[in-house]
C-alpha cells in the first residue's frame, strides 16, 4: 500500500514542480537545465554495450571514478547520470568519446522506459544509496546486470522500516551489493539481503590520484626548512581556532584552503591576519615570498596538490558533522587533525583507531594534537590497507 503512496506522491510532486519554478530560481534552473540536456541527449549518438553509472552528485562520482576509468581504459563506454545539477555542472565538461554525462530522468515511468530503451546496456552501477524506486524497477525489468557499489547503511535507515518492502525487493534485485563496512553487511543480512564487504572505492580513487600529483615549485621554495600546516576545506570555526594559536607556532607556516573561496570569506580571513600582523598573501596575487607566514589559496582545484607540502592537515567540517575528505592527505602520508563530530564517517572513526587522525573539541586541545599528529608514522599504510574495492568489483563483473 505504501509503495502505491510513493507512486502517487511522485506524480503529485512532478506535477507541482513547474508551478514551484515560478517562485524558486533554484527549481527553475533545475528544470530548465534538465529540459535542455534531455533534448541534447535525445539526439546524441550512443555507443553499444554501455556501462551506466548513476551518481547522486559529485561525491558519488568521485567514488565511482576508479571503476569508470577502468572501463574506459579497457575501451568500453560509460554513461554517467546525475540527480544533482551541481554534480552535472562539474563533470559535464569532462565528457568524452568514452564517457557521456546526462541527468537521470525524474521518477516518471514513461520517461524512464524511453530513456532506458535508448541505451544498449551492458551493466548498471548504482552508487552508494540513492534508491530511486521507479528507476530501479525499470532497470531491473530489463534483466541487465545491475550492481549497488560503495553502499552504506546505518542504524535506523529507512529500508529497515516496515513500509519499505518495495525498496527491499529492489535491493534483492541487484546482481550484487558491495557495501563499505561490516555494519552495513550485518544490517542487510538481518533483512535477508546478501551483500559483500568491498570497502570504499574512494580509497582506490585517492591512491590513484596521488600518483599524478604535480609539484608546485612556488610553495616548495616558500616552505623550505619550515614545517607546514594545511588547513583544508576549512570553515570559519577552524580558521578562527588555528589563527588564535598561530602566534605560538613559530617554526610553522600555514596554508589556508577555505571551503568557501568567495570574496567575503577570503576578506574575512585577511582581516584577521592583518589585525594579528601576520605576513600573508593570496595565491591569486602571485606574490608569495619567504616573508609570508601564511598563504590563502583562493583558487579551486589545488587542495590535493597542496597537501603534499603538509606535515599535518587540519581538515574542515569536523565541528559541524560535515567532515570533508580526510583520505587525500592520509594517502600522501599526512596525518589529520579535525573536529570531534565524525560519527557519520566510518573512515574517520577507523583512522582515529589507527592513530593517523586526531580529534579536538576546542582550541585548548589544538597545539597538543598538532604535536602528536606530527609524530604519526606510516600514515599512508592506512589508505593502502583499506583499498581494493576496485579489484573485488571488477572480478565480480567479469564473472557475471
Amino acid at each position: 500500500m505504501l509503495v502505491w503512496l510513493y507512486y502517487l506522491g511522485m506524480r503529485i510532486i512532478l506535477g507541482l514542480l513547474p508551478i514551484a519554478s515560478f517562485f524558486s530560481p533554484r527549481i527553475k534552473y533545475f528544470l530548465s537545465n534538465r529540459k535542455k540536456e534531455a533534448m541534447r541527449f535525445r539526439d546524441a549518438e550512443l555507443s553499444s554495450d554501455i556501462n551506466w553509472f548513476h551518481c547522486a552528485s559529485l561525491g558519488e562520482y568521485e567514488q565511482a571514478r576508479p571503476l569508470i576509468e577502468y572501463f574506459m581504459e579497457n575501451d568500453q563506454s560509460c554513461l554517467v547520470t546525475f540527480f544533482s545539477p551541481s554534480g552535472y555542472d562539474i563533470v559535464k565538461p569532462k565528457e568524452s568519446e568514452k564517457m557521456m554525462v546526462t541527468f537521470l530522468p525524474l521518477e516518471n515511468r514513461k520517461a524512464l522506459r524511453e530513456f532506458i530503451q535508448r541505451l544498449n546496456l551492458a551493466r548498471v552501477f548504482w552508487v552508494k544509496y540513492e534508491l530511486w524506486l521507479i528507476a530501479l524497477e525499470e532497470i531491473q525489468r530489463t534483466r541487465v546486470p545491475s550492481y549497488l557499489i560503495s553502499a552504506r547503511f546505518y542504524e535506523g535507515h529507512f529500508i529497515t522500516r516496515r513500509w519499505s518492502i518495495g525498496w527491499r525487493k529492489i535491493l534483492r534485485g541487484f546482481n550484487e551489493i558491495f557495501v563499505q563496512d561490516a555494519f552495513s553487511f550485518q544490517l542487510l543480512e538481518g533483512l535477508g539481503i546478501s551483500s559483500k564487504i568491498s570497502g570504499d572505492l574512494r580509497f582506490d580513487n585517492v591512491l590513484k590520484r596521488t600518483k599524478n600529483l604535480e609539484p608546485i615549485s612556488k610553495i616548495q621554495e616558500w616552505q623550505k626548512e619550515h614545517k607546514t600546516l594545511v588547513l583544508g576545506s576549512s570553515w570559519q570555526e577552524e580558521e578562527n581556532l588555528v589563527l588564535s594559536k598561530f602566534s605560538r607556532l613559530n617554526d610553522w607556516k600555514l596554508i589556508i584552503v577555505p571551503h568557501d573561496i568567495g570574496l567575503k570569506r577570503i576578506s574575512s580571513i585577511e582581516a584577521i591576519l592583518k589585525k594579528m600582523e601576520i605576513p600573508h598573501c593570496k595565491w591569486s596575487e602571485n606574490q608569495l615570498s619567504s616573508l609570508h607566514q601564511v598563504v590563502i589559496i583562493d583558487s579551486i582545484g589545488l587542495l590535493q596538490q597542496v597537501y603534499q607540502y603538509a606535515n599535518v592537515a587540519f581538515v574542515g567540517g569536523g565541528f559541524s558533522g560535515k567532515l570533508h575528505n580526510i583520505l587525500e592527505p592520509l594517502a600522501i602520508n599526512v596525518p589529520v587533525v579535525c573536529g570531534p563530530k565524525i560519527s557519520n564517517f566510518w573512515e574517520a572513526e577507523l583512522a582515529l583507531k589507527h592513530k593517523v587522525l586526531f580529534t579536538i573539541h576546542s582550541d585548548d586541545e589544538f597545539l597538543d594534537a598538532l604535536k602528536i599528529a606530527d609524530t604519526a608514522l606510516n600514515v599512508s599504510d592506512f589508505v593502502r590497507k583499506n583499498a581494493g574495492a576496485l579489484h573485488m568489483i571488477t572480478d565480480e563483473v567479469k564473472a557475471t
